[in-house]
């Protein structure tokens, strides 16, 4: 075999490689579940909450109410784009205020 046919390949491969996990790296995640496995938490209503996933019409536990997402001095809670809780629920980290970087609103507050 030609050992410059053999570099081409290896060059195209290392290419696609870095190409699949660069487009990966911009899309955000995906659905937090709880510690369980049973539910999961999601922005519903200007609140954070989370839900049965056992229970299809289940009734949402709130986590974070609309009154806790609202700044001191300000009438309107924050648009929450995304968020992560700590292991323990009693930390939350918020993105909020988000602008379009390339094709994810990946920049914000």
């Amino acid at each position: 075999m030609n050992l410059n046919v053999v570099r081409r390949t290896g060059v195209a491969v290392a290419f696609l490689l870095t190409l699949g996990s660069a487009a990966q790296a911009q899309v955000g995640p995906g659905t937090q579940w709880t510690k369980d496995g049973y539910g999961y938490f999601r922005v519903q209503q200007e609140e954070i909450v989370e839900l049965d996933a056992r229970q299809a019409a289940g009734k949402p536990r709130t986590v974070l109410s609309k009154q806790q997402l609202t700044p001191q001095g300000q009438t309107e809670p924050l648009h929450v784009r995304r968020f992560a809780l700590s292991d323990d629920g009693k930390l939350a980290l918020l993105n909020t205020n988000t602008k379009k970087v390339w094709r994810y609103d990946t920049r914000g507050d």
